[in-house]
């Protein structure tokens, strides 16, 4: 599935009590990257509810990528990641009616600890320019192509993860 992505700063303070939303506990640990490709390791819970899946992604451009995901075991998630460092952080799905499914994280650990990200992302296949799309009014600075908000970065750039 090809994935297809913006993702923002939050505008001033972030209020959501207007918007429907759901909450999950992410934590990721990166297995492999070679130049644009990459195999992350991704444990989700929501409410009781625990998954693990194995990601395969590849870069086609900044805004889009190619992405393959397995559920696996929570066995098999901490046998492939044991020795790999952590990003862990808090979603947030704001729930719109359209075709971009907008989620805010809040990074727990790494470098951007306590800070806030909204990521913009299209569910329908069929949107490859997701440039030209309303921005909601929660959305400040872009900064989808800034190694410094990319996830991997965040794992690879923190030595207390």
């Amino acid at each position: 599935m090809q994935e297809h992505e913006r993702k923002f700063l939050p505008r001033g303070e972030l209020d959501l009590t207007d918007h429907k939303t759901t909450f999950e506990s992410i934590r990721q640990k990166y297995i492999m990257m070679d130049g644009k490709k990459l195999l992350r390791a991704r444990k989700s819970q929501k409410g009781l509810r625990v998954d693990c899946y194995l990601t395969f992604k590849e870069k086609i451009s900044e805004s889009t990528c190619v992405e393959i995901e397995k559920l696996i075991t929570e066995d098999e998630y901490y046998a492939l990641t044991s020795e790999f460092p952590e990003l862990w952080k808090h979603r947030y799905t704001i729930h719109f009616y359209g075709e971009i499914l907008w989620t805010l994280d809040v990074f727990k650990s790494g470098p951007k600890k306590g800070e806030c990200l909204i990521e913009g992302e299209a569910l329908n296949h069929k949107l490859t320019d997701i440039n030209n799309i309303a921005l909601p009014e929660f959305c400040g600075e872009e900064v989808t192509d800034n190694p410094e908000w990319k996830n991997i970065n965040m794992v690879i750039h923190d030595g207390n993860s």
